[in-house]
């Protein structure tokens, strides 16, 4: 599970930004308060984003372009089924977190932690990384990356906020509304 874990987490980061396309950042969206949001259904999860973000599918999950140049970054939203049996208690959900991050840190370039936290998010204990890294050469990209596991559904899910400083104007005030709007189905 740990190495599964640390695989798909340093394949999404790696990927992330692979064949977009360039132009400039859309305006408006300097609050997250003031625009429209759009809910996405993901394998057990609902969350909100800014109906103006284009959303692209993946196998796993959906990539969220807030801005036309698509190298100044995205939020992208995956999950991954896991046995999560191991989690029994919280620090061994937290050790399965840390983890789980070793092998995201390992496959960053020019990686610089700011920040690790464990939070809540609906309802369950997540943890949350802020980091600076570049992505194929470029960079610097603040990330903000929440792991969390749903242990009762075995599904681990990843929200992974990638921005260049421009496109931080308009990324930071959008991801707290974002992930507190997660929320799992019954």
């Amino acid at each position: 599970m740990k190495r599964c874990l640390a695989v798909v987490m340093a394949l999404c980061l790696a990927l992330q930004l692979t064949g977009c396309g360039k132009g400039k950042p859309q305006k408006g969206g300097e609050s997250a308060s003031k625009v429209a949001m759009k809910t996405v259904s993901l394998q057990g999860i609902t969350y909100q984003v800014p109906e103006e973000w284009v959303q692209q599918a993946g196998e796993t999950g959906y990539w969220h372009y807030p801005s036309s140049d698509k190298t100044a970054g995205l939020l992208n939203v995956n999950y991954m089924e896991a046995d999560l049996s191991v989690a029994t208690s919280e620090n061994a959900l937290k050790l399965g977190y840390e983890l789980a991050f070793q092998g995201v840190q390992g496959s960053a370039d020019n990686f610089r932690l700011d920040k690790k936290e464990y939070v809540d998010l609906a309802g369950k204990l997540a943890m949350k990384v802020t980091y600076t890294q570049t992505i194929g050469g470029r960079g610097p990209y603040t990330t903000v990356v929440y792991l969390l596991a749903d242990v009762d559904s075995d599904i681990m899910y990843f929200l992974i906020f990638i921005m260049n400083d421009e496109l931080a104007k308009t990324m930071n005030p959008a991801i707290a509304p974002i992930v507190n709007s997660v929320q799992f189905h019954k």
